[in-house]
């Protein structure tokens, strides 16, 4: 049996990570961590290289959500955004995002989201994470 696809989960609200890390977990898929920051973000990413990482746009770090999404993609990391504003999201990420779910979130939109995006973009425990 395949591994389960790994998903990196940056999110700053303790609850609502937890919530979506339930949601991940009982459909099955490997949540490789949780970060707070951007910063703890690229290192899970370098040291788990996961297979899909869901991020929140807004963070309080040095870097946003948007900055480390650049970061994921070019190590073949495909991203969803999770936010509260999906204009705001599409005008600022529409480049490197591979979906945009809109806050509150939907179970069913996030698992069908995902389906959709490993059934495009399999894993393959892609290359390392570039980081500057």
């Amino acid at each position: 049996m395949a591994p389960a696809p790994r998903i990196l989960l940056v999110e700053d609200d303790p609850d609502f990570s937890s919530a979506v890390r339930s949601i991940l977990e009982r459909a099955g898929y490997e949540v490789s961590g949780i970060a707070r920051t951007c910063s703890d973000a690229l290192e899970l990413a370098a040291q788990q290289r996961p297979d899909l990482a869901i991020l929140d746009l807004n963070l309080e770090d040095s870097i946003d959500g948007v900055t480390l999404g650049f970061e994921l993609s070019a190590g073949g990391v495909p991203i969803i955004y999770l936010t509260g504003d999906i204009a705001v999201a599409i005008g600022r990420a529409y480049e490197i995002a591979s979906d945009f779910l809109e806050k509150p979130l939907r179970p069913s939109d996030l698992l069908a989201s995902i389906e959709a995006i490993l059934a495009n973009n399999p894993p393959l425990r892609r290359g390392k994470v570039v980081t500057h």
